[in-house]
């Protein structure tokens, strides 16, 4: 008879117990960190699995948590990279939905708290990456839907050099996506915002890594 399995070594076991031992009134903040990284492992797990339902149940209980601890901005950020590894793990679109839901969440957690920048870091990296999935699935109207809004993100913040660091990868997905789809005409614009973007921040090296795709990729267009 096999040895029962160890809470520790099971990631939807452990999350359960520091889950449970986290909502009593009693439990201290190193327990509630705890939990939520084993969240986010168990997450990841999920996401392995295609399981992004059960993966958006596991953000919901760290976000309750998260948000009756509000004096804890440690949790904020654990519930944003938990938001941000369910959107990059799932490109599928019977999943995006589940996806799409937390990036949202995600949104709305960094716009709530504009005195964390680290949160706008991730929704911006959660927004690349959603992009970066769509654009996969030849979903690009939603790729470039998401893509404005992290437009909109640096615009607001300009800066804060990893959003634009972040925008700058964005930018390169779609327009390498473009190429590959043959649609020429929205590489070309996108080729010119890219420059745009290196010439408004030469300093950043994501940005001149973007126009580097742009250079070696655009004279192969008819």
């Amino acid at each position: 008879m096999p040895a029962p399995s160890d809470p520790r070594q099971n990631p939807q076991s452990r999350f359960d117990a520091l889950a449970q031992a986290a909502a009593q009134p009693s439990a201290v903040a190193g327990l509630r960190e705890d939990m939520a990284r084993a969240a986010v492992e168990l997450i990841d797990a999920l996401s392995a699995q295609d399981d992004a339902a059960a993966a958006r149940a596991v953000y919901g209980r760290l976000a309750a948590i998260a948000a009756a601890h509000a004096g804890e901005p440690r949790l904020r950020l654990w519930q944003g990279w938990a938001g941000f590894r369910l959107i990059s793990g799932h490109a599928l679109p019977p999943v995006r939905e589940e996806a799409r839901a937390v990036l949202d969440d995600v949104d709305r957690l960094a716009a709530a708290h504009p005195d964390q920048p680290d949160l706008r870091e991730l929704l911006a990296r959660s927004l690349w990456h959603h992009a970066h999935n769509c654009a996969s699935e030849r979903d690009f109207a939603e790729a470039r839907s998401v893509h404005a809004r992290l437009v909109a993100l640096v615009a607001a913040h300009p800066s804060e050099p990893r959003l634009v660091a972040d925008l700058a990868e964005s930018y390169a997905t779609l327009f390498v996506f473009a190429a590959e789809a043959g649609d020429f005409a929205a590489g070309r614009a996108l080729a010119e915002e890219i420059r745009a973007l290196a010439a408004a921040h030469p300093n950043e090296a994501r940005a001149r890594e973007a126009l580097a795709t742009v250079e070696r990729v655009l004279p192969r267009f008819p």
